[in-house]
């Protein structure tokens, strides 16, 4: 992606933050980034095309806060890291404002919904993964780290809603775990 499909992007990712998707469109983005329509279209022709740029960034964005858990060497340290970064930081949160966003799109648009599961199943891997390194003995791990990301989207829609602050969301996380 060149820098000016990048800036588009950021404007994108903001006006689905603010806004919604259902306030994205070509001209709303023109808007807010204070550029023609026709710029927007050069670099997203279509609607779908700005959502799946600002899917990835997100998703890239997650991931890189993700591998940051992966520096610890205990398991458990990796695993609660991990799950830590899952809570957002509170209500303006704009990449899990979007992440949600784009979770609801995901049961109506199937473009979405298999960046969505691809993303998904990424991440419950890997903490199913430190689970069974927790407790190899347990099983039930993939069980297991559903749960958990289950858990993990019911606090995210909590701490964004305001109904609960981040630091309880986290709270709440590291004694389901």
């Amino acid at each position: 992606m060149t820098a000016a499909a990048d800036i588009l992007t950021e404007h994108v990712i903001g006006l689905i933050s603010d806004s919604g998707l259902e306030a994205l469109s070509v001209r709303s983005v023109a808007s807010r980034a204070s550029v023609s329509i026709g710029a927007v279209q050069h670099h997203f022709p279509t609607k779908a095309a700005m959502l799946r740029a600002a899917l990835r960034t997100v998703a890239e964005r997650s991931a890189a806060r993700y591998s940051q858990a992966g520096f610890a060497e205990d398991a458990r340290c990796r695993l609660m890291g991990l799950l830590e970064l899952l809570i957002p930081s509170g209500v303006d949160d704009v990449s899990a404002r979007v992440w949600v966003a784009f979770s609801a799109r995901a049961l109506t648009d199937p473009e979405i919904g298999e960046v969505y599961r691809d993303v998904w199943s990424r991440l419950h891997t890997a903490i199913a993964g430190l689970i069974m390194e927790c407790d190899a003995d347990m099983g039930g791990a993939d069980r297991r780290a559903t749960t958990v990301l289950a858990l993990a989207d019911g606090l995210t829609i909590d701490v964004l809603a305001g109904s609960i602050t981040a630091e309880e969301g986290r709270s709440i996380m590291a004694s389901a775990v």
